[in-house]
């Protein structure tokens, strides 16, 4: 046995005789592979660091677990956390005894399309098929990531959604009070023309006598919004015991899924499944294309930097307003 092994490594001798390396330090032993194993070293300098073993059987099963104890995992949010979860049982219980190392990008590809009437799901999958291969990099099962271009799959209904008729926002208020969660998010919403992620973020110390102030996330365009009549007795009516507007019960500002899910539950009840949280964005912008506004109106409130989107928002609504003006003046 060599006896010019590196600091901290100690050497046991089993009751059958065999030789097993330890990385002992601070009361805390790890095994070692053999001083010949190629993965030695790599293991040494993972003991060294406090970080967990690699596993000695590359299947999918213990790939997944390296993942889940690497920082790649430990540093996402709760939430994220949840939504990868799916892809994760997956992984360990469809796959499991499969060898990564084997995996083929038609492979990745073919459970995407499996799933593509729920596209969130389908390109979570992808992306934690990609952050497993990450891994397996690290620790020199491979050198490629065959999933790591894979282009997410685009929502069906993005193209074709379309804003809220009237009747189902009547419905919708009728539903779900003012004071209920779900009514606040809808009239934020709906009122300020403005993306669930910004609504969400707002504080009551945002809401002055003119209107709504923000900045929002994607552009980065700092706003002023007039309340809509609706909107003011909404706020009004609503209690002001946290410093988020739209607060869980820690006070905090409450997640997506949460927002999404009070929301659900409404457009349900009302039969409302196909107009979702990012059509009262639409709705907004078709509310003031109807009321005659011009592109650069209906941007002052958006926010939108593109005339194009604009339009694609505001023109059936124009085309409806100018449809029923030419029909009035018939005789």
């Amino acid at each position: 046995m060599r006896k010019d092994l590196p600091p901290y490594v100690r050497v046991k001798r089993g009751g059958s005789g065999k030789i097993y390396l330890y990385f002992e330090r601070r009361g805390v032993r790890t095994k070692l592979p053999a001083f010949d194993d190629p993965d030695f070293w790599v293991e040494y300098a993972r003991a060294g660091r406090g970080l967990p073993q690699s596993p000695t059987t590359k299947n999918w099963r213990a790939l997944v677990a390296a993942y889940k104890a690497s920082e790649r995992y430990s540093k996402l949010s709760p939430r994220t956390r949840k939504d990868y979860e799916p892809a994760i049982v997956f992984l360990t219980d469809a796959w499991g005894d499969a060898d990564p190392r084997k995996l083929k990008r038609s492979n990745v590809i073919a459970v995407m399309h499996e799933n593509a009437e729920n596209t969130r799901k389908a390109n979570d999958f992808k992306v934690v098929v990609s952050r497993c291969l990450d891994t397996a990099i690290d620790m020199d099962w491979m050198t490629h990531n065959v999933a790591k271009t894979i282009s997410h799959l685009k929502p069906k209904t993005t193209l074709n959604r379309q804003p809220w008729p009237q009747d189902l926002i009547d419905k919708f208020r009728e539903e779900a009070p003012i004071g209920t969660r779900a009514r606040l998010i809808f009239e934020l919403c709906l009122g300020t023309g403005q993306r669930i992620s910004d609504v969400l973020s707002l504080r009551w110390s945002d809401i002055r006598d003119e209107g709504v102030h923000l900045v929002q996330r994607k552009t980065g365009r700092a706003l002023v919004i007039p309340y809509t009549a609706t909107l003011r007795d909404t706020l009004a009516q609503h209690g002001r015991n946290e410093w988020f507007i739209v607060a869980g019960t820690n006070g905090k500002p409450v997640s997506y899924r949460a927002a999404h899910d009070a929301i659900m539950r409404v457009r349900k009840c009302i039969g409302a499944e196909a107009y979702d949280i990012h059509g009262l964005r639409h709705t907004a912008a078709s509310e003031l294309a109807e009321a005659g506004c011009s592109d650069d109106l209906i941007k002052a409130v958006t926010g939108h930097h593109s005339t194009a989107m604009v339009r694609r928002y505001s023109d059936a609504a124009r085309q409806r307003s100018r449809a029923k003006e030419a029909q009035d003046k018939r005789k």
